[in-house]
């Protein structure tokens, strides 16, 4: 991969799984504050905005619970977590992206690696 797909990657990855669950306290807040205004299109959106945001963080948590139901065979109470889980893959891909562009040699299982513009030079 490129530098520009390891990029969408990681956007990819962070508006599918960790957007959603922050910001919903602000479209919450964006709601409360649109019932005191009077503008009827403007609340209609606010409260529009809001049940689409927690139909996304929910189906975000029902899948994972269905996928912990069948695949894994753990309680589905887990999935409530989902937020911590998203967090975790979003810094440990930043994590890995930076270790990549560092020019560092890369160890495993015995072998030291090198990588470089797109090939990785065994040593």
């Amino acid at each position: 991969m490129n530098k520009w797909q390891i990029f969408a990657s990681l956007i990819t990855v962070f508006f599918m799984a960790l957007l959603p669950f922050l910001l919903l306290p602000y479209t919450l807040l964006l709601t409360t504050t649109a019932s005191s205004v009077s503008q009827e299109p403007q609340q209609q959106l606010t409260f529009l905005s809001f049940y689409l945001n927690l139909m996304s963080c929910l189906i975000i948590i029902i899948s994972t619970a269905i996928k912990d139901m069948k695949k894994d065979r753990i309680t589905p109470t887990y999935s409530l977590l989902s937020l911590l889980g998203a967090g975790f893959i979003i810094i440990s891909y930043i994590a890995n992206i930076i270790s990549l562009f560092t020019k560092q040699s890369i160890s495993w299982r015995g072998r030291t690696s090198r990588v470089t513009s797109n090939k990785v030079k065994n040593e």
